[in-house]
């Protein structure tokens, strides 16, 4: 196999803790804080609900308490924190829209990579390669299941996030030798690019760039825990579509405000008019979701009601 080593260089120190309108882990320029800073003023004072940055979204509820946001690719996406609600938001709108077909010409990711990072040598062609999540999210990897693919596959690689720590890298090293762990520097983007086929977490936005570029894909997740899946909701659609329609979807999904994501080099009227087209379609499906059964509170008596003795008290 050919090296994968670079020359090492200086890297920012890389924060677990950095949000958007910060530059310690996202290779932004100053023009870009001030877009982001722009944008979330837009969601706060216009969302209905409370609005966080990069919180957890679970699988518990049919609506929304709150909404989540946060960076992938060149967008702002906009979500509840039940997975639930996002996916039947997502299934809902495709019900009601006819997809526009892929303008080729369109540019739906950032140019390059979001972390400080260096290139895979372009000579270089890559086998299946799995993208690790970082350290602090390397729970929801199902790893009975990598340790099967590595073991059969002795072609197949890891490439690190750059959040991972070394004790992480360390661990895959000797797990599964040194020489088949792409270093964390080296770009993502690059390595995607060289691979045959990709193996993903639905907490990486990796498997959806490589689903709109038509490479194989496959999801490393351990559904015992569903707290912190990012992107589950895409991946959950786009999961149940034949692979030649995805690329129409992931279009589709990016461009139409309704879906959630919003490009912050827009013109301020025009972000506040997405975001009020993105919070019209969640509170229609918010109201549609809602409970049918009125809850009784715990002092009601069966002697106030006129129904037979017996009765559960459903009037």
């Amino acid at each position: 196999m050919k090296p994968l080593k670079v020359d090492k260089i200086t890297f920012k120190d890389l924060s677990e803790e950095s949000r958007i309108g910060t530059d310690v882990t996202l290779n932004l320029t100053p023009k870009k804080h001030l877009d982001y800073m722009k944008f979330e003023k837009l969601l706060y004072d216009t969302s209905y609900l409370s609005v966080y940055f990069d919180a957890k979204a679970t699988f518990k509820g049919y609506y929304p308490e709150y909404f989540v946001y946060t960076n992938v690719f060149k967008y702002i996406q906009v979500t509840g924190d039940s997975q639930e609600f996002n996916v039947r938001h997502f299934e809902h709108i495709l019900e009601e829209i006819e997809l526009d077909e892929v303008d080729q010409d369109a540019d739906l990711f950032q140019a390059g990579d979001k972390y400080v990072s260096a290139n895979l040598d372009p000579n270089i062609d890559l086998d299946a390669v799995f993208f690790m999540p970082g350290t602090n999210m390397k729970h929801i990897v199902d790893h009975d299941k990598l340790d099967e693919l590595m073991h059969y596959d002795p072609d197949m690689l890891i490439k690190p996030h750059p959040l991972c720590s070394d004790h992480t890298i360390n661990e895959l090293g000797l797990k599964y030798g040194y020489d088949r762990i792409i270093e964390k520097e080296i770009s993502a983007e690059s390595v995607l690019e060289a691979c045959s086929k990709v193996f993903y977490c639905d907490t990486s936005e990796i498997g959806i760039k490589a689903m709109y570029m038509g490479k194989p894909t496959e999801n490393l997740n351990d559904y015992t825990d569903k707290t912190s899946l990012t992107y589950f909701h895409i991946y959950h659609i786009l999961r149940s579509y034949p692979e030649d329609d995805r690329k129409k979807l992931i279009y589709n999904f990016f461009t139409n405000p309704r879906f959630g994501y919003f490009d912050v080099d827009k013109p301020e009227d025009v972000l506040y008019q997405e975001i009020q087209e993105f919070l019209t379609s969640a509170k229609q499906l918010d109201e549609f979701l809602r409970p049918r059964v009125f809850n009784f509170s715990s002092d009601y008596s069966e002697a106030n009601c006129s129904c037979q003795s017996g009765c559960s008290c459903n009037q």
